[in-house]
């Protein structure tokens, strides 16, 4: 019950932030979309991904987005723009924090997949 609340009051407060991400890489791209409406969009586009169980929701968050962006009139070339900028930033953003934190943990990959490959034996 405890847990319950805390986990919805972190996703709420992770929404924020990614419709702040999102409201922030519309702004830079010359284009406005209300705060509110963009951590809306952020909220409806996390369900659809993760309904599908594709990694990254890839395909029905940008049908999603596509979808939504166009109801506030935003142009097509935009929702592309976009699109690519999100895909590059959270990968690049994800694989910079691998990194790190296999350096960080000294995760060693050769022995992981040694004993991967062990594992199969069995």
């Amino acid at each position: 019950e405890k847990n319950l609340g805390l986990s919805s009051l972190l996703t709420i407060f992770i929404w924020v932030c990614e419709g702040f991400f999102l409201f922030l890489v519309l702004m830079s791209l010359n284009t406005y979309l209300p705060f509110f409406a963009a951590v809306g969009m952020i909220g409806v586009m996390a369900i659809s991904s993760i309904l599908t169980i594709l990694p990254l929701g890839i395909g029905p968050m940008d049908l999603t987005m596509g979808f939504l962006l166009d109801k506030f009139n935003i142009p097509n070339e935009t929702v592309a723009a976009l699109l690519v900028l999100i895909r590059v930033i959270i990968i690049a953003s994800l694989s910079i924090f691998g990194i790190i934190m296999a350096n960080l943990f000294e995760i060693n990959l050769k022995k992981t997949v040694e004993n991967a490959k062990k594992l199969r034996k069995w």
